[in-house]
């Protein structure tokens, strides 16, 4: 991600918006080597760094929008249990 965020500020002087819409459900189970679940670092995580790493040129393009396309997993988001330990979701 922080490779394609270098070559998009590169090739490109400004950026007027920033669609993020990747979305994921795998098993709870499935986490990263760092013991992050697979889920919430794309849902989550991605959409924040991608957009860390691009936020210079979008200030620089003012005004420039982020949109954020929840996962209908979003709906019951619970703020204490972020990787879903100690509750299921559907599949």
């Amino acid at each position: 991600m922080h490779e394609f965020a270098r070559q998009l500020r590169t090739r490109y002087f400004r950026a007027d918006s920033l669609i993020n819409n990747a979305g994921i459900n795998r098993s709870q189970q499935e986490k990263s080597v760092g013991g992050i679940a697979f889920t919430f670092t794309t849902n989550v995580l991605g959409y924040y760094l991608l957009t860390q790493d691009l936020l210079s040129i979008l200030r620089v393009s003012a005004p420039a929008c982020i949109v954020n396309v929840a996962f209908t997993i979003a709906s019951d988001f619970d703020l204490t249990d972020l990787q879903f330990d100690d509750h299921t979701y559907e599949r």
